[in-house]
Order: structure tokens, then sequence, then C-alpha cells
């Protein structure tokens, strides 16, 4: 299916949308945070501002290539970004990968695990898509539980998967296929 702009989409106590250019400040702010720094794949330390605009900028572009879409996790009642959740898109196979992260102050308050259904309900009945993937560093727990949380089911490990500040690391591979999911 292809979208013409990415939608919002409000959940109980969230709601994911697209980035605006003015969420490059708080975006910086909350990849500040170690935690997020370590459990993330691709994501080593900081950012500048410029260099979070122009990966605001790129997200618009890999949407309208049909790439990826990525959300901002926006709390209802603050109406602050508290994280981020992505889906890398891949139609010729009808599969996606998911990504996310949450800032320090709303981990273990069900936004994280929120987020995931609200994307996954997108992507199952919106996108039609039939499988959708999702890796973590072995040492990732918070990670590894939302996922199962959330239906997905563990397929294994993949060993040196990633090298990460220096280290090789372990990823575990998880699916959660459209028939299994329940909305």
């Amino acid at each position: 299916m292809v979208l013409k702009k990415i939608p919002v989409i409000v959940g109980d106590s969230i709601l994911i949308r697209p980035h605006r250019f003015d969420d490059a400040i708080i975006v910086q702010e909350l990849l500040q945070d170690k935690y997020i720094q370590q459990n993330t794949i691709n994501l080593e330390s900081g950012f500048s501002k410029k260099e979070i605009e122009s990966w605001i900028l790129q997200l618009d572009e890999d949407f309208i290539n049909g790439q990826r879409i990525v959300f901002c996790i926006e709390d209802k009642i603050s109406k602050k970004m508290i994280g981020c959740i992505g889906l890398g898109l891949n139609y010729r196979f009808d599969s996606g990968d998911v990504f996310f992260w949450i800032g320090a102050n709303f981990r273990k308050q069900g936004n994280c695990s929120e987020a995931l259904a609200i994307v996954l309900n997108f992507a199952f009945t919106s996108l039609k898509l039939n499988r959708i993937e999702a890796q973590c560093f072995e040492f990732n727990d918070g990670s590894k539980n939302i996922l199962l949380k959330n239906g997905f089911q563990f397929e294994g490990v993949k060993r040196d998967a990633v090298k990460k500040n220096g280290n090789y690391e372990n990823l575990c591979q998880f699916s959660i296929l459209g028939k299994e999911f329940s909305r």
C-alpha cells in the first residue's frame, strides 16, 4: 500500500506521529542517554542538532521512497516527545523490521509497548504486511520483554552479529506474523 503521508495514530496514553523539524532538540536530549546509546544497534553516541535535522529530512525521503516509516512517540497529556519507533519496509516480501527507543523518564510505564502495538496494528491492517521482524542485543532484557509482550516469537541468536563499541555482540531475532497478531 502506498501512503501519501505519515499518519498520526492515537493510543490510550501516547500517540505516534511524524517527526517535525522542531523535534531535533528533544531527540538530541533523549539520545544523550547512555542506556539508549548502549542498547540501540545503530547508535554509538549523541548527535548534533544539525545531524538530527538532516536525519529528520532523510526520514521524509525514506517514507516517499517506501523504505521506512519512522514515528515520534508523544505523550498525550504533556504533548512531549518521549521516544521513537520505526518500521523498515520490504513490500516485495510484505515484511518489515521494527525498532524503537524510549527516553529514560518514560520507561517501564508501558509507553514503548503501547507504541509497538499501535505500529503492529498499522503494519498488519493498513499496510497489509505479513511479517514483522525485530532484533535486539542479547543483553537487552527490556526490549526482549516488550517484543514478547506484544506477541513476537523468539527465533534465535545471531552470534557476534554486530560490532558495538569495539566488541562483537550477539543479536536476538524475533518475529510476528499478521495471523498471530491480536488487535
